[in-house]
């Protein structure tokens, strides 16, 4: 094979193998910390030694000598750690993760000089230490010498062949054997797809979906067409020509009507493939971004004298990769607080009369359209005082404000710019910075965060956030002659804008919505389209961000739609007024607002509420589970739940529910009984059927009201029958809360 060739060959897997190796390094670390935890995790152990193995293999295959080099000091590091039974390994482990650390930089299309000279300084480490030990092991061929060379020893590894000088002492070796890591077999079933790609398919699909809107608008001109025709032909024509003439082209236009339906029909069903197989693609689990940080834990806590576990489950959930990018920062900060500001040290831990070991603990979970993370720790909770004095010195609130405000809202004030209650600034905190960009990042995705904290016992920071943001259903609507997109997961309901319904509310304006009251603004004044605060539009879009409701005056409300999500550019890309751009059916952008920040501007929402709804604390805990073939009933479903402050998860029909019960338990399910693959009758009797889900209530809201139907659902251990047809929001609600308070 040529150089040339060689080249080419080189190039076309150097980005897969990158790729790779990252992946494997992130493996490495978890390894070694759960050794650290644990000396028996034997199989933690195994996972690294293969993972170092491979490595270095394949780093000298692809041409990086040195990361090569590394890998193979760092074998022996871990083979010296268990030579000496994992006890008094500090100096080993210490050597190990800044061998990883430099795998990771080494392992660039062109690491720096600075990182070329850090490896070697490594090399010579490693055989300082494994001299000092006793273990004279091999220096990696072409290394540069160490200061005391080792003694004589027998040439480069070929295959898992090793020195017989760097097998542990003692003990006897077991015999080697094929370990299958788990999931192999499955990660067999997947290849790794450059970003730059899928964001081009992404792009390439919103094309695909705006030529179909206009196939299906030309679709429509043609019915009209046919039905002026027959219109045409059934008063007769002047003559026999002309009618004979009608008469050929109405064939003509039902053929073509015909044929257009058809051509439809089947594009509508490939373009639901393509896009349910595109989505499919993004999706990558969360673990992939928790693993992120259990090096990051331990880094922190070693620095600051602390011991801490850390924990995460739910990491088998799903999100889109965009997602789990844009969410490492802000958890990062996240957990830099707990660590900084929460978690004690042992011995305040011990005088409090808690564990030395401080738990830090990463939890998601499936909520309505998207994934809740939780951040949480044991420690010494927030200091209301502090934050308080700390918000009053920076303007943020008044002294009367303070001492009206519930804990929760006085919480809150730490997300806001600038906030530090720290008299000095450290290398982690201290600056106002960090929980300012966990708010503004979470809110770019459209997501919002919360808080809460009890003192002496830990805090909860909570990020909700969709499981997606390059595709997602956006109402469109046009304001002050703009368009604009509204995420419809926000969207609680649209009512006629009727003055007869407003009210005075503080030198604003609001409208009454069953049992609350809620703000009005222009959405027109509110983007800047259109000057001047006076009500005005025709329409009331109800939006939520999840705490706050604020009602948008909109002049038209054109449609519901998937928008391509794309970012801003130039300087437009500062506006935090905006999530994005999509592009409408005939090509005009589209800007999508954001709600939270909207709210914010709106002033409809104090920052501060004085009194606490103990009810509503209690639904925010509660979740309902919504089953129903019908996209269109669960969102609507979905809005009404989530208006009375539940929280939600949705399926598609029994056996999509069956599978989310295994990874959540909601406290309510409310399923249809007509739906494909599993129905609500076999739905019911699995739940009732599973000893963890036999006391969980059932409501059934099916079409179908018949006594048959009714008694056989009340049979198999549903718990209420409501009909479609008979349908009311007050009458679901009152049935939920029966339940649930």
């Amino acid at each position: 094979m040529s150089d040339d060739l060689v080249d080419r060959a080189r190039a076309s897997v150097l980005d897969k193998f990158l790729a790779v190796s990252a992946e494997r390094i992130e493996r490495l670390n978890s390894a070694w910390i759960a050794l650290e935890r644990d000396a028996t995790r034997l199989d933690s152990l195994e996972e690294a030694m293969r993972d170092i193995h491979t490595i270095k293999g394949e780093s000298r295959i692809m041409g990086f000598k040195l990361a090569s080099d590394v890998a193979h000091r760092t074998e022996d590091l871990l083979l010296l750690a268990k030579q000496r039974g994992f006890e008094d390994v500090a100096d080993v482990g210490e050597l190990l993760l800044r061998g990883f650390d430099l795998l990771g930089a080494l392992l660039s299309s062109d690491p720096s000089p600075e990182v070329t000279r850090a490896g070697e300084s490594f090399l010579d480490a490693v055989q300082g230490l494994l001299d000092g030990d006793g273990v004279p092991a091999q220096r990696p061929k072409g290394a540069t010498p160490a200061p005391a060379p080792a003694g004589p020893g027998p040439g480069p590894e070929t295959g898992a062949t090793r020195a017989p000088s760097q097998r542990p002492k003692t003990g006897p070796q077991p015999a080697a054997k094929v370990v299958t890591r788990p999931g192999e077999e499955q990660q067999r079933r997947f290849v790794r797809v450059p970003r730059e790609r899928l964001d081009h398919l992404t792009e390439y699909l919103g094309e695909v979906q705006r030529g179909q809107q206009q196939n299906d608008a030309a679709l429509v001109t043609l019915q009209k067409l046919n039905v002026t025709t027959r219109r045409i032909l059934a008063r007769g024509a002047p003559t026999r020509l002309n009618w004979a003439e009608l008469g050929d082209v109405q064939k003509r236009v039902s053929s073509l009507l015909q044929g257009s339906r058809d051509e439809a029909l089947l594009s509508s069903s490939q373009l639901d493939e393509v896009d349910g197989v595109m989505r499919r693609i993004r999706l990558l689990p969360l673990s992939l971004l928790f693993a992120r940080f259990e090096r990051l834990v331990r880094d922190l806590a070693k620095a600051q004298q602390k011991k801490i576990r850390f924990v995460f489950t739910g990491g088998d959930l799903e999100a889109d990769a965009n997602v789990l990018d844009e969410l490492a920062e802000p958890m990062m900060h996240l957990i830099q607080n707990c660590v900084d500001h929460g978690v004690e040290t042992g011995a305040e831990r011990i005088a409090a009369g808690k564990p030395e070991e401080a738990v830090l603990l990463l939890e998601a979970r499936l909520s309505g359209k998207g994934v809740e993370i939780t951040v949480s720790d044991d420690g010494r909770g927030i200091d209301r005082g502090a934050v308080a004095r700390a918000a009053i010195r920076a303007g943020l609130v008044d002294a009367d404000q303070v001492r009206a405000a519930h804990d929760s809202d006085v919480y809150m004030l730490i997300f806001a710019a600038g906030l530090s209650t720290r008299d000095e600034a450290t290398e982690l905190s201290g600056r106002g910075v960090g929980m300012d960009v966990v708010r503004r990042s979470v809110e770019s995705l459209g997501g919002r965060v919360g808080v809460s904290s009890e003192a002496g016992r830990g805090t909860t920071f909570v990020l909700f956030v969709p499981t997606s943001v390059a595709v997602s259903r956006t109402l469109v609507v046009s304001a002050g002659g703009t368009r604009f997109g509204i995420p419809s997961h926000a969207v609680r309901i649209i009512a006629q804008a009727a003055p007869s319904t407003w009210v005075d509310a503080g030198g604003g304006v609001a409208m009454r919505l069953d049992d609350e009251v809620v703000s009005l603004d222009s959405l027109a004044h509110l983007t800047g389209a259109k000057r001047g605060r006076e009500a005005e539009g025709e329409r009331v879009i109800v939006v939520s961000d999840g705490e706050r409701t604020l009602g948008l005056l909109v002049d038209r409300v054109e449609s519901e739609t998937q928008l391509v999500r794309r970012p801003l550019g130039g300087l437009l890309s500062s506006l935090q007024t905006y999530l994005g751009v999509g592009i409408g059916d005939n090509g005009e952008a589209i800007l999508i607002v954001n709600l939270t920040e909207l709210i914010r501007r709106s002033g409809a929402a104090p920052s501060m509420k004085p009194k606490v709804d103990v009810r509503a604390a209690h639904r925010a805990e509660r979740l309902v589970m919504l089953v129903d073939d019908s996209e269109i009933t669960r969102d609507m479903f979905e809005r009404i739940v989530r208006s009375r402050g539940y929280r939600t998860v949705e399926a598609a029909n029994g056996r999509e529910a069956l599978a989310k019960l295994l990874a959540t338990q909601p406290d309510l399910i409310i399923t249809d009984i007509e739906m494909p693959e599993m129905n609500g009758f076999e739905l019911i009797a699995a739940v009732r059927r599973s000893g963890l889900t036999t006391r969980i209530p059932i409501i059934v809201l099916s079409s179908r009201g018949s006594v048959e139907d009714k008694e056989r659902a009340d049979s198999l251990g549903a718990d209420a029958h409501l009909i479609k047809t008979d349908f009311s929001r007050s009458v679901l609600i009152e049935t939920i809360d029966r339940f649930l308070q």
